[in-house]
């Protein structure tokens, strides 16, 4: 039997610490904006597989909330906002922590 969330884990590992390293980067350096917008557009690929054979909760309910979150993130990439991405990517509630947890426990996470 396919572990579905452990492919899709394995899917975003790469992915999930590219746009970290263009979120942190931009940061300090708001001319990096671009490369904000690249991860985003590797990520929305891999969400768009969606849950179905997923179980934890936790990954479900990052992925319900993650094209959104891209969504204000990439807003922010066009107004300039490097503090709007930095808000949304670390949101409490639907920031990118919860990918974390929804792949807590599989390699490289």
């Amino acid at each position: 039997m396919t572990d579905v969330l452990a492919e899709r884990c394995a899917e975003l590992a790469d992915v999930a610490l590219d746009l970290l390293r263009a979120v942190m980067e931009c940061q300090n350096n708001p001319v990096k904006l671009p490369e904000v917008l690249i991860q985003i557009q590797r990520m929305r690929p891999i969400i768009d597989e969606g849950t179905a054979g997923i179980e934890r909760s936790e990954y479900i309910r990052w992925q319900s909330t993650a094209p959104a979150t891209l969504d204000e993130m990439e807003a922010a990439v066009g107004r300039g906002d490097f503090k709007g991405v930095w808000a949304a990517f670390t949101h409490p509630v639907k920031g990118m922590d919860g990918l974390g947890q929804g792949c807590s426990g599989y390699p490289r996470w």
